[in-house]
């Protein structure tokens, strides 16, 4: 039964991400039509998906924010070993960049060439 659920939050989660996504690159293209086309100046380089990859990036930098959780003492050890099982590390380029962008706006210096 737990995991019943478990899966069903997980599917009405990835449906409110994806929707959230779409809201927000709308609003992006809203604002470009609003500025005459001058907001989104596309580059198209040798690999025309690198703009997309970056423009996607910054999208999912913006819902992981909203979709911020605390973590409490309840839900600590689960999350670990979800980190852990996905590779997730304190040492990972991924935990480093979420605790630079969890400081309110005050950058830290990292070290990316630590492992």
């Amino acid at each position: 039964m737990e995991k019943r659920i478990l899966k069903n939050g997980i599917e009405e989660m990835s449906e409110n991400l994806k929707n959230r996504i779409m809201l927000v690159t709308q609003q992006l293209l809203q604002h470009d039509k609003s500025k005459d086309g001058d907001f989104l100046t596309l580059y198209i380089k040798d690999n025309g998906m690198e703009f997309t990859k970056e423009f996607f990036q910054i999208i999912l930098e913006k819902t992981v924010k909203e979709f911020n959780v605390e973590e409490t003492e309840d839900n600590h050890s689960t999350l670990h070993n979800i980190r852990f099982h996905l590779g997730i590390t304190e040492g990972s380029q991924f935990i480093k960049e979420i605790k630079e962008k969890s400081t309110n706006g005050k950058r830290k210096k990292i070290n990316t060439k630590t492992a």
